[in-house]
């Protein structure tokens, strides 16, 4: 299964939906804890980021290009389909610079 395009779509959700602003509270003796309700001598973190349009766009552009990069790998990296004889059949760029290297060594031998 092909994991790009869920992540794309991952991304479109999360980039599309905003949660309301959220109150945490910041706790602790040196202020390195988090919670959702209030504590003694706790500060009050507005923690809601709200994008603008334009980041939203950015964002699912961004998404598209990446599922689209995404999907070009996979084709660039599978492996050739088999033959009739159930062999895989050899790169034919790796097989001609093959070639080519060993004349060059044969080359250099004379």
């Amino acid at each position: 299964m092909n994991p790009v395009p869920f992540v794309a779509v991952a991304l479109l959700l999360c980039a599309s939906f905003h949660a309301a602003a959220q109150k945490v509270y910041r706790c602790g003796p040196d202020g390195r804890s988090y919670q959702q309700t209030p504590c003694a001598e706790g500060k009050a973190i507005d923690v809601s980021a709200p994008r603008t349009a334009e980041q939203r766009q950015a964002a699912q552009s961004a998404a598209q290009s990446d599922a689209k990069a995404g999907a070009k790998f996979e084709r660039d990296t599978a492996p050739p389909p088999p033959t009739k004889s159930g062999k895989t059949r050899p790169a034919t760029a790796s097989t001609a610079t093959d070639k080519a290297a060993g004349s060059a060594k044969e080359a250099s031998k004379k």
